[in-house]
């Protein structure tokens, strides 16, 4: 097993200066791999891209696994503030349960879709790195703690380990995001005529509309 600290960033910024170089990095990474898939993604490009020096590239990644770590975690941290944010606004709401339910389902689905090649190459590589498991199992903890704050005060609720469901509702709407991201990818929009991508939208709202009833099925009487 490679040793941990070769998908690992170097030093983490500690400067404004040196952390818009890393997100300058970070952003020009996001861009190639998508562009360019994950084989032929290079660090040299990605310098390039950014308009910095390899050497300044490798003061903050040995490699182009420690970016995929980096922008792997940025991808949990993003996930995190939207459901954060969704919690907040449906706990300072009349939302209906079916409401809140529909209201994340729409902000995973629209996370997942933000960038559907880039989130696959992350989703198909970073599990190889086992630097990650760590981090993902912490954040998937805290994703299954906000969903559970946003529904454990619903009257009628059926399960009774909310933890456990929300976890497992958690897993369920990503499992459904991920094979979106697989047919989004089969069909380019750049290919499609305004007739298609009305269709594609209106297959995504029954996907929709289907897990929403599917949740709240599972978790309400």
């Amino acid at each position: 097993m490679a040793p941990e600290k070769q998908f690992s960033p170097r030093k983490l910024p500690s400067q404004e200066r040196s952390k818009d170089t890393v997100e300058a990095i970070l952003t020009a990474a996001a861009h190639i791999f998508s562009e360019l898939g994950y084989a032929a993604c290079t660090t040299n490009k990605i310098a390039l891209r950014a308009g910095v020096s390899i050497g300044s590239l490798y003061q903050y990644f040995p490699n182009k696994e420690a970016i995929i770590v980096s922008l792997t975690e940025r991808m949990f941290r993003e996930g995190l503030k939207m459901t954060e944010a969704i919690v907040k606004d449906t706990e300072n709401s009349q939302a209906t349960f079916r409401q809140k339910l529909r209201r994340f389902i729409e902000g995973m689905v629209a996370l997942h879709m933000k960038n559907p090649k880039l989130h696959k190459i992350l989703t198909d590589h970073a599990p190889n790195l086992h630097v990650l498991s760590d981090t993902a199992w912490n954040y998937e903890k805290q994703f299954s703690k906000m969903f559970t704050a946003m529904v454990e005060n619903e009257p009628g609720l059926r399960v009774t380990n909310l933890s456990l469901s929300a976890t497992f509702a958690m897993l369920l709407t990503d499992a459904i995001c991920h094979w979106l991201i697989q047919l989004s990818l089969q069909f380019p929009e750049k290919n499609e005529n305004p007739e298609n991508l009305k269709q594609r939208q209106a297959f995504l709202t029954q996907i929709i509309d289907e897990l929403e009833d599917v949740l709240f099925r599972y978790l309400i009487e």
